[in-house]
């Protein structure tokens, strides 16, 4: 019984923020198991303070479609961003993509931030971008999510795209189904997917994922 306790323990760990696997629907979980501190994640760290250097933010918008692929091909999504226009992860084909299912309330999510920015400033010129879908959002006191994600960006320095996605869970769907957060996909020049982590990770096994696609 006990050697079951750890397990458990263990694999909440490595998912990170779990789901509710009654409904499918995104749990908000802010607490910390110990075991979270393993080497593959992000070392235990607050989130950035408040007063950090803001950035402008590419996008924050609401997911427009969704468009599920074949074989190893990452499902296409589009959205319509800040500057009016039809945006989609199929446009940035050429590029190394890193999309990263997140949520501003999920620890693990924010510990990892820091290494994400790091990186796409690193190796954004070499052909490396990252892309935010945000899940399970809610808005202190109801207001705007994407107002809410925004200034959480401009606080973090967040200055890629922020993709808002749907409450019937599509674009997670087409990804194989989400069932805990922060889950990232490396996506390859061709639009494959080659590599898929679940839970917090740092800089260190990001760079490793990344590094032999550009």
């Amino acid at each position: 019984m006990k050697s079951l306790m750890v397990l458990a323990v263990a694999t909440l760990a490595v998912v990170g923020c779990k789901s509710n696997k009654a409904d499918g629907a995104l749990t908000r979980n802010d607490s910390q198991p110990a075991a979270e501190s393993q080497p593959s994640q992000t070392p235990a760290a607050a989130p950035p303070a408040t007063g950090t250097t803001t950035a402008a933010v590419a996008n924050v918008a609401p997911l427009k479609g969704v468009q599920k692929k074949e074989g190893k091909m990452a499902a296409n999504f589009t959205w319509v961003g800040s500057d009016g226009k039809e945006h989609s992860l199929e446009e940035y084909q050429g590029k190394v993509v890193l999309v990263n299912f997140w949520g501003t309330w999920c620890p693990p999510c924010r510990r990892e931030l820091p290494d994400l920015v790091k990186l796409r400033n690193e190796l954004g010129p070499k052909g490396f971008e990252i892309i935010g879908i945000n899940v399970g959002e809610q808005a202190p006191g109801g207001g705007s999510v994407i107002d809410h994600v925004n200034n959480f960006a401009q606080k973090n320095s967040l200055a890629y795209p922020l993709v808002i996605a749907d409450d019937e869970q599509t674009l997670e769907s087409a990804y194989g189904g989400i069932r805990g957060v922060p889950t990232t996909f490396v996506v390859n020049r061709k639009g494959e997917i080659i590599n898929t982590m679940v839970g917090g990770r740092d800089e260190a096994t990001f760079r490793k994922a990344i590094e032999p696609a550009l």
